[in-house]
């Protein structure tokens, strides 16, 4: 197989044809650290726009965590770099920061991912290992409609 270069999580989760090597290259660029994904959250709870000072209390507020202006800045660098966010506007001297992927497409292509990695793709192990976890009875009589449903 030729060695694809813009292969990113999505064509990863996607393709069987992509070799390990080239699957954990693609993953390591495009996986988001702990205060990334904190940061992400953030954005998509602030509506996916928000200037960098509104998520920064958000973040204090949230989880506890203080970044310092200098992090905040490295992290949303990283994000636009990685292509979850875009500077969008700038009011004053502050930019403001949107998201470019949805909550819902980011976990679908997490979950995707880990089942591929941790699973080896197969998604009877993986909702095997998740019914060992600690769930509810109403979670699971939930995940039941949801499947009847689907």
């Amino acid at each position: 197989m030729e060695k694809n270069k813009n292969l990113n999580v999505q064509t990863v989760a996607e393709n069987d044809a992509v070799t390990t090597n080239e699957a954990i290259c693609a993953i390591e660029k495009s996986q988001l650290g702990f205060k990334q994904q904190l940061i992400m959250q953030c954005l998509w709870d602030m509506g996916g726009e928000a200037v960098k000072q509104e998520l920064m209390d958000l973040l204090k507020k949230k989880y506890g965590i203080a970044m310092t202006r200098q992090a905040m800045n490295v992290s949303t660098q990283v994000l636009i770099e990685k292509g979850y966010i875009k500077v969008s506007d700038r009011i004053g001297n502050a930019y403001v920061f949107k998201a470019l992927i949805d909550r819902e497409e980011f976990q679908i292509n997490e979950l995707k991912r880990f089942k591929k990695l941790t699973f080896g793709d197969s998604g009877k192990q993986m909702l095997s290992a998740f019914l060992k976890s600690d769930i509810t009875r109403e979670e699971l009589d939930e995940i039941r409609a949801l499947i009847e449903k689907n």
